[in-house]
């Protein structure tokens, strides 16, 4: 009897590429979709290209050491493995480098019916990404593409880019690589921190409080497609994976990621460390996170750390933060009503570029955990928004690797990627107001502080009070009219609203205080549901000649619907404006 030939890595490759462009097709990803706002430029990714190659030429033998290990460091309670946390770090780098232009091109021919020309490009746009794995040892392939896709029932949140290297021949493991944030859109998904947390429902994430904006794109399903999750798309690469290893070898399973990634790569692990003993082959690894932002309340926090020590066969978890980090304090160091605290899960370490790591204290249970300012700097002269990029975040490993600051040399060391509180603040105006935003003498540095303490950033301000038009509307001129439900949730910066008619019709981003609004009836009306659902609309506060308010719904400055709101709030007082995406 002939037994089935295990599949080669060339083989695994296709299969998860062509799997990845059908999933791409399901979810309706239209050519030229994969255009991100601002997406890294080309000089950038050549720049952290040359730079991961100098830093895996000048650490090559700690690297193959890591590999060696498969990556990990130990159980839960072993010291940490700077060499397994070093060769996480560089994963965590080397997911920046994809070319999603070649994604877009590759969507476009896979839709022609052109598979091997689809294949072709789909391959190109990691080639950066597989010839740095290759370095290493290791092979690499996409596990899901979602940066540009909204998941369902969250029309103004997008899925993460998540990546796998792995070694599938003696010693296998799997390391879950999530990208952070380089585009407008993704930076929303990390701002979501100001609008009210999730409480994640049974089965998921041991039914603890966590923020929105990181916990609906791992989880959700994309445009109603069965099993779409990240998550599932994890579990399948797997078993995919796990195909092509020796057999009855458990495949070493880990998770990484820098800034938003680290967010998503945390989130991540905890799921693994409930279901991992349903997955055959899985042995449940190491979590290493670089410069995370808090992902969860107290509750979330406590139920990572049990879990990570009671699970069998479980490795560590480390949360390293670079010396300087801002993005490590966000969002909120102090309770804030309809939001609560977010704090850090444990065991983490403060890495510098002169001076050996730190134990950082656990935020576990304390009622105002410290800002990452409150320390003394040591070493470190960098302004704060730069401490958090890869390259500083290498000067402080190289260190805590040897013992020695890195040896400087002509590579530039620090590229100008949009990946600093200045551009991103530039790209969400702009993405906001159609228009670059107006530059004043406002550092945007205080951006990422407004995102903390829900004050003190006159640009954001400036824009909630000067972008809402109220003016009177004419129902009359809408024929169609539905009864639909309308629910509210936000803080004093901004809402999120949703529709329902039975179903969810839309969600709508609104900047200023909707959340008092509670409708005692709600009327949509519009004169063409197939023109209105067909696009994303910009949304206004409107007040009615016979007293009642509601929302219009405009795109291209033609008025598409009216959402009429019968309630006790004084509409006078209310300043909302934004945008709807229709279901």
């Amino acid at each position: 009897m002939a037994t089935e030939r295990a599949p080669n890595n060339d083989d695994l490759e296709r299969e998860i590429q062509l799997g990845e462009l059908q999933r791409l097709t399901d979810l309706n990803v239209q050519p030229g979709t994969f255009l991100p706002v601002p997406n890294m430029p080309t000089p950038a990714r050549k720049t952290y290209f040359e730079l991961l190659k100098a830093w895996t030429t000048a650490n090559i033998a700690v690297i193959q050491e890591a590999v060696e290990q498969r990556g990990f460091g130990g159980p839960f309670g072993s010291r940490i493995d700077w060499k397994c946390a070093f060769l996480a770090f560089l994963q965590s780098t080397a997911i920046y480098l994809r070319d999603e232009k070649l994604v877009s091109e590759a969507v476009e021919a896979y839709q022609r019916n052109d598979r091997e020309g689809a294949l072709r490009l789909y391959a190109s746009a990691t080639d950066m990404i597989q010839e740095i794995a290759k370095l290493w040892g290791l092979n690499f392939v996409v596990v899901c593409n979602l940066v540009e896709k909204h998941p369902d029932g969250h029309a103004h949140l997008v899925g993460p880019y998540c990546g796998a290297f792995y070694k599938s021949t003696s010693k296998p493991f799997i390391s879950f690589t999530f990208k952070g944030t380089t585009t407008a859109q993704e930076w929303l998904n990390d701002f979501a921190a100001i609008f009210p947390p999730v409480k994640t429902p049974p089965g998921f994430l041991y039914e603890t409080t966590v923020s929105r904006g990181f916990y609906i794109p791992i989880f959700s399903t994309f445009d109603g497609v069965a099993n779409s999750s990240p998550f599932d798309m994890m579990v399948k690469t797997f078993n995919t994976i796990a195909r092509t290893t020796p057999p009855s070898t458990q495949v070493m399973t880990h998770c990484t990621g820098h800034s938003l990634g680290a967010a998503y790569a945390s989130l991540s692990y905890d799921q693994f460390t409930s279901v991992f003993e349903n997955i055959p082959g899985f042995a449940l690894g190491d979590l290493y996170t670089f410069g995370s932002p808090r992902v969860g309340h107290n509750d979330f926090a406590k139920a990572f750390q049990k879990a990570v020590k009671s699970s069998k066969n479980s490795g560590s978890s480390w949360r390293i933060v670079n010396n300087r980090d801002i993005v490590a304090d966000v969002p909120l160091k102090t309770p804030i009503p309809g939001i609560g605290m977010y704090v850090h899960v444990d065991c983490g370490l403060k890495i510098y570029p002169q001076r050996s790591p730190t134990p950082l204290d656990s935020e576990i249970g304390v009622s105002r955990p410290r800002n990452v300012e409150d320390e003394q700097q040591v070493g470190d002269f960098s302004p704060p928004p730069f401490s958090h990029l890869p390259p500083a975040y290498y000067d402080s490993l190289f260190f805590a690797l040897t013992g020695n600051t890195r040896p400087r040399t002509g590579v530039q060391s620090l590229p100008p990627i949009p990946h600093t509180p200045d551009a991103y603040y530039d790209s969400v105006m702009s993405a906001l107001n159609g228009q670059p935003r107006e530059k004043t003498a406002v550092r945007s540095l205080m951006f990422i502080e407004a995102i903390t303490t829900l004050g003190g950033a006159p640009g954001l301000q400036r824009h909630i009070d000067t972008s809402t038009e109220i003016t009177s509307i004419d129902l009359n001129s809408f024929p169609e009219s539905t009864e639909v439900t309308v629910r509210f949730e936000g803080t004093e910066i901004c809402s999120i609203g949703t529709i329902y008619d039975g179903s969810h019709r839309a969600e709508l981003l609104v900047w200023g205080d909707a959340s008092s609004i509670h409708p005692d009836s709600a009327s949509l009306h519009y004169h063409s549901w197939e023109r209105l659902t067909d696009q994303e609309t910009e949304v206004s506060l409107f007040l009615g000649t016979t007293g009642e308010f509601g929302l219009a719904f405009t795109a291209g400055g033609v008025q598409l619907a009216a959402l009429v709101i019968t309630s006790s709030v004084d509409a006078s007082r209310l300043s909302i404006s934004g945008k709807c995406a229709w279901s």
